[in-house]
C-alpha cells in the first residue's frame, strides 16, 4: 500500500493563486499570532540610506509567551528580482507553516529587537567609490 504524505499546511491542497495564498498567510498570521517585518536592500550614501527596489528579506517570526526564544522563518528576494511584500509574506508564512524555521534566544530583548538585530544590517549596502 502506497502512503501518501500528510498536507503540512492547514490550509489544505497547493494554492497557485497569488492573492489566494496571501489571504490564507493572513489568515494563519491572525490564528497562529505570527508576525511579520520586511527589509529592503538599501545603499548608505553620504545622504543616508537609499532604499533599492530589488532585492530583500521577509520575516516571519513568534515568541511564545512561555519561552525565551523567537521562532523565525524567512523569505528572501534575490538583488536581481522586484520585491514584493505580499509574495514575501506569503512565502515566509509558508515555511514558518512547514516547520522550515529556527529558534534564537532574545536575550531579555524583545521578538522585535532580536529579529532587527538579526537581519538590519543585512540590507544596508555600503556604497563604495572605485
Amino acid at each position: 500500500m502506497i502512503q501518501q504524505a500528510t498536507q503540512k499546511l492547514p490550509h489544505g491542497d497547493i494554492i497557485e493563486n497569488q492573492a489566494a495564498r496571501y489571504q490564507a498567510a493572513r489568515a494563519v498570521i491572525e490564528t497562529e499570532g505570527v508576525r511579520i517585518k520586511h527589509y529592503r536592500m538599501a545603499v548608505l550614501t553620504e545622504v543616508g540610506p537609499v532604499g533599492l527596489h530589488n532585492g530583500g528579506i521577509t520575516v516571519a517570526f513568534r515568541q511564545l509567551r512561555t519561552d525565551s526564544f523567537v521562532e523565525i522563518a524567512t523569505s528572501l528576494c534575490s538583488r536581481h528580482d522586484l520585491y514584493n511584500r505580499k509574495v514575501g509574506t506569503a512565502l515566509a508564512v509558508e515555511q514558518f507553516m512547514n516547520m522550515h524555521r529556527i529558534r534564537v534566544p532574545v536575550f531579555g530583548a524583545t521578538a522585535e529587537q532580536a529579529v532587527d538585530a538579526l537581519f538590519q544590517d543585512y540590507t544596508l549596502l555600503v556604497d563604495v567609490e572605485s
